[in-house]
């Protein structure tokens, strides 16, 4: 390829934005430029440090970070540890609040007139539970308790991922030649809603004064990519050909104004690395999208209706002082006093007992000769000889006392304060397992531990808020599927979604698998007489099933609010409930013999529940006892026989009602 060759093919290449679209990139890299100034200044509630230092301190005290005995200035002899006990509230209180996925109610109101509607609500919940059941919802929340209690703040980001890949699928395969035939395709990997952490070093806000992410004026996205990361997310692009990293970029001199260089190659390496920043901005209606000067996507936002919002949720672990500040107060942080003076104690109480193990020699100086020849050979079985032994002896340097004992664990008292979390919380064993005292130490637990578990329900509300947007947006859509004919000619099909959720509740109480079918037009859905043979396919394999087909639009017109449980969030305490219901029965027996008696029944149930059975393996009523007479069948008096109560033994109890 000659010079010229070359210099088309790069002039082809160059980016050159209309008039709007470089208003456009310019109005954003203004907006990110004030952002990143924001993050980067010192705050008071940092203690004048910057977000970034703030979550870096707050890492290393979790991971127990130490500084050089030389950066210290300690001797190699002393001891340089750092005390576990902000790590370990943070794992006790973390496991206490992310065991267990919330429960939720959800709402449905007519736009129109402000009506209820259960059946919708139904639906919606259903089509979240199917959403987030693709997914490990336990190590989801894990995760979300843990970076906000770590970091004081998390961040989740809640859209739709689809993407398409091409694919090679084997027609035949020669197992001696290793020779293959394969056609490529283009297939469908993910269609499904996502909901992820983003680090807070990748987030950027306007305004660090909005305490709610919905109230911000504009917010951005900015992630450091490779090639291969850009290309899979926005590979499918109009301008995506025209992107370049940094060196490819310079070596366009002049041209490099058309690349915006200047605004953003100081924040990327020179080679296969791209800044893709996301521009959300609900108040203006405006999406955009740019990867090293180039921009890919002007739109208005996706994510809303009327009032459009930002696809983020937030919460804290703590507030610092009020709610004029967008991020929260991390423990490590909270912490950060207490744990500095338990590292102080801790290693001079280690340094004490190794002076007290290790004393030094005390000898006279008649010895010293002597001592001092011999020190360089001293080994277990060495023998010295010195001039008067009752001159050499050890210095008397006394070890750690229980005085100096109490004032360490007094200091760790103030960590128990500060987090709610105690010994016996942390799973120390405690003095009795009573159901009393069961429920007395979580109660306070929950008291203490109550502002974190505040602050993770707002989340799961935010959440799911955001996720029954994309749900609309998106579950409803038909897919478009292109058809090749016998002769060459393409079609294209619309399809709706089958989705299927398993381990939904049924009216009755029972769970089993729901089928919901969506069409774009009356004639499609699904007959009354189409789904009875539907769900018979089902009822013959022994199997709870039920299919309902409605339009893409039926949840149009509608408000989705959504309560979370508060109380759902707290550990649910296997161990306290067996233990309540064990303490009831007993009472109920012994005080109330009559009603213990009479309502099996429902202690039935208050067992099944406490115990995690399922009540249908169980057969509710029990066989007749032998001898006992049918009804009907004659017996004393001619008069339908004797009653089952009887012929019961004395004191057997009645048999538990069928529900």
């Amino acid at each position: 390829m000659d010079d010229k060759e070359e210099k088309l093919n790069k002039e082809e290449k160059i980016y050159i934005p209309k008039l709007e679209e470089k208003k456009e990139i310019d109005f954003v890299y203004d907006e990110v430029d004030e952002m990143i100034k924001v993050r980067d200044q010192g705050y008071p509630q940092f203690n004048w440090r910057t977000l970034i230092q703030f979550i870096d301190d707050s890492e290393k005290r979790v991971q127990g970070f130490v500084p050089t005995k030389e950066e210290q200035g300690k001797e190699d002899w002393q001891s340089n540890v750092f005390n576990q006990s902000t790590r370990n509230k943070l794992k006790a209180l973390v496991a206490g609040v992310a065991s267990t996925p919330p429960e939720l109610r959800y709402k449905a109101v007519s736009i129109a007139d402000g009506g209820l509607d259960i059946r919708r609500a139904g639906v919606i919940e259903n089509l979240v539970s199917y959403s987030r059941n693709r997914t490990n919802i336990e190590t989801d929340i894990f995760w979300e308790a843990w970076t906000c209690v770590t970091q004081g703040t998390v961040i989740k980001y809640d859209g739709f991922l689809k993407t398409k890949y091409k694919r090679k699928f084997i027609k035949s395969y020669d197992l001696i030649t290793g020779e293959m035939e394969f056609e490529e395709r283009e297939v469908e990997v993910n269609n499904e809603c996502i909901d992820i952490i983003v680090p807070i070093s990748e987030f950027f806000i306007k305004s660090i004064k909005v305490y709610d992410v919905q109230d911000e004026p504009a917010v951005a996205w900015i992630r450091y990519l490779n090639f291969d990361d850009i290309e899979k997310e926005f590979g499918e692009y109009k301008n995506f050909d025209h992107i370049c990293d940094k060196n490819k970029a310079g070596n366009y001199q002049s041209e490099t104004k058309t690349f915006f260089y200047d605004r953003w190659s100081g924040r990327v390496d020179g080679k296969n690395e791209y800044e893709v920043i996301k521009y959300y901005n609900r108040f203006k209606d405006k999406y955009s999208i740019l990867i090293n000067g180039v921009l890919m996507l002007k739109a208005p936002m996706l994510w809303g209706r009327a009032d459009k919002v930002y696809p983020f949720s937030k919460t804290i672990y703590e507030p610092f002082v009020n709610k004029n500040f967008f991020y929260g107060n991390s423990l490590p942080n909270a912490n950060m006093d207490v744990q500095d003076v338990i590292n102080t104690l801790y290693n001079m109480s280690l340094d004490k007992t190794y002076r007290s193990m290790n004393p030094p020699l005390l000898a006279g100086i008649a010895n010293k000769d002597l001592l001092e020849m011999e020190n360089d050979n001293i080994g277990m079985e060495s023998t010295i000889y010195v001039s008067d032994v009752n001159q050499v002896q050890y210095q008397q340097i006394p070890g750690i006392t229980n005085s100096e004992m109490s004032m360490i664990k007094w200091v760790g008292q103030g960590m128990d304060l500060g987090t709610g979390i105690d010994a016996t919380q942390q799973g120390v064993a405690g003095r009795g397992v009573t159901a009393r005292e069961i429920v007395i130490a979580n109660e306070n637990a929950k008291k203490l531990k109550g502002i974190p578990f505040m602050f993770l329900t707002d989340l799961w509300i935010q959440k799911t808020k955001l996720r029954i947007l994309n749900i609309l947006t998106n579950y409803t859509q038909p897919k478009v599927e292109e058809i090749a004919g016998p002769d060459g000619s393409i079609t294209y099909k619309e399809s709706f979604r089958k989705i299927l959720i398993e381990g939904s509740k049924f009216p009755d109480g029972s769970s089993g698998t729901l089928e919901i079918q969506f069409a774009g037009k009356t004639d499609d859905l699904p007959t009354r007489k189409e789904l009875d043979i539907e769900e018979e396919k089902y009822r013959i394999q022994d199997q709870k099933y039920e299919k309902i087909g409605m339009l893409s639009t039926y949840l149009d017109e509608y408000e989705y609010d959504v309560q979370v449980i508060s109380e759902s969030l707290y550990q649910k305490e296997t161990a306290e409930a067996q233990a309540v219901f064990q303490e009831k029965v007993q009472t109920m027996a012994q005080f109330f013999p009559q009603l213990f008696i009479a309502n099996q029944d429902v202690l039935f149930d208050d067992f099944a529940t406490a115990y995690g059975e399922d009540k249908t393996k169980y057969n509710l009523m029990p066989p007749q006892q032998p001898g006992m007479p049918i009804e009907g069948e004659g017996g004393e008096g001619g008069k339908g026989g004797a009653t089952p109560e009887k012929n019961q033994p004395v004191g057997a109890l009645p048999p538990l009602p069928v529900k």
